[in-house]
């Protein structure tokens, strides 16, 4: 039986790759650091156990009506024991080979061998019953060696659903890491990715978490919920201690925005908020929030330049003393200083979404363009020096015009 179930195998070929091809194929994303080998090999030996396991199930249906077509009941259980053994502890081999390969990856971050194996799970999952039902007929060894074959599936993903918990819990990046311009960590593209992947698994993947008790949920969605936001939850707190690392206040905002808008929008086109909502139901209220405290911070950056808008001297008209005209020269100087400065610093910035970037630019230009033309109209008339192109360096406009100038890098 073990030969034929390998010839079946081989004609499985087509129903394998419209099984898995996404998260078999090279092309599938993962991340760089996983070891292209390793990731290769799991992936061989899913491919290689996929078909197997559907041709053993339907061989299993063939030979039981041909036994019993043929065989009195009375020996039924042993003939069709004796029939099945090889075969399964064939597949059982192999099986032990896929789950170890997995469970014994150092390459946390990645996770590439554990996708593999998401299609192999979710078909077993769901064939189980029907495959188990076959077997009733066998002995009680057979029984165990097939649902021991389950249990070391759902344990070897529980086990690797929990370690990239933790992996995005314990991320470290050093300062000389981070990216300078403040886009999107790596972290939380891969991620998001990494839940990607899961939301097409997610019935599999959280009646895995409902079997271990690892989540102590009442039902397997509620699982699964709960899992996706415990890792957004680790997520968010370490991109905000990442964030620390800058020095600067305009580009850590910046990076903070340029994440939590990230995982709005992406989580929300993928459907994933929507199916957590359960046990995280203002997500998206929550992220929206963020964005706009961080918004906050981020004008905050503009503030050592827009503090030298402020003249407190004399009214237009009037005749100015010569402290107060050196302090109107200053106020001018030490503003087109430091905008100047903030411009060349944050046009290095990057905000890759373009709805964000437009947003930022426009409300810089409604915030600090109104600052400047308030200040103007109180001084602009007024007599403080015979250079006035040299302090009045900007018309309201040109500072608009300056805005478009930020977020200039490509990320």
């Amino acid at each position: 039986m073990v030969r034929r179930l390998s010839a079946m195998a081989s004609l499985g070929g087509t129903l394998r790759r419209k099984g898995s091809a996404k998260f078999l194929q090279p092309g599938h994303k993962r991340q760089a650091s996983i070891s292209e080998t390793e990731a290769h090999a799991v992936e061989v030996d899913a491919e290689r156990f996929l078909p197997k396991y559907q041709a053993l199930l339907r061989l299993s249906h063939t030979e039981n009506q041909l036994m019993r077509q043929m065989l009195p009941s009375a020996l039924h259980p042993k003939a069709f024991s004796l029939l099945i053994r090889p075969a399964l502890e064939h597949l059982n081999t192999e099986a032990d080979t896929l789950t170890t390969a997995v469970g014994r990856s150092k390459q946390r971050a990645a996770h590439s061998p554990l996708f593999a194996i998401f299609p192999v799970m979710q078909w077993v999952q769901r064939c189980h019953p029907e495959f188990r039902e076959v077997l009733t007929t066998c002995e009680k060894s057979i029984l165990e060696v097939f649902d021991t074959m389950l249990v070391h599936f759902q344990q070897t993903v529980d086990r690797g659903l929990m370690d990239h918990l933790d992996a995005v819990r314990n991320d470290s990046t050093a300062a000389s890491n981070m990216p300078s311009d403040g886009t999107v960590h790596e972290l939380t593209s891969n991620t998001v990715s990494y839940l990607e992947t899961l939301a097409e698994f997610a019935e599999s993947v959280g009646q895995v978490l409902f079997c271990a008790g690892s989540l102590r949920e009442q039902s397997a969605e509620k699982c699964y919920a709960n899992y996706v936001t415990l890792v957004l939850t680790h997520l968010g707190l370490n991109v905000k201690q990442k964030a620390e690392a800058y020095s600067d206040m305009g580009l850590r905002a910046v990076f903070l925005l340029n994440n939590y808008n990230y995982l709005l929008k992406t989580l929300s086109s993928l459907g994933i908020l929507n199916a957590i909502g359960s046990k995280f139901p203002n997500a998206e209220a929550d992220y929206q929030k963020l964005i706009v405290d961080q918004k906050k911070e981020y004008s905050i950056s503009w503030t050592r330049a827009v503090q030298h808008l402020v003249f407190r001297g004399s009214t237009p008209g009037a005749k100015l003393g010569l402290r107060d005209r050196k302090e109107l020269k200053e106020r001018f100087a030490n503003f087109n200083k430091e905008f100047d400065d903030i411009i060349r610093l944050q046009s290095a910035f990057s905000v890759p979404d373009e709805e964000l970037k437009a947003t930022l630019r426009r409300e810089n230009r409604e915030y600090i363009c109104d600052l400047y033309k308030t200040f103007l109209q109180k001084v602009g008339d007024i007599d403080f020096t015979q250079n006035r192109d040299k302090y009045i360096k900007y018309r309201p406009e040109q500072i608009g015009t300056q805005m478009e100038r930020l977020f200039e890098s490509a990320g």
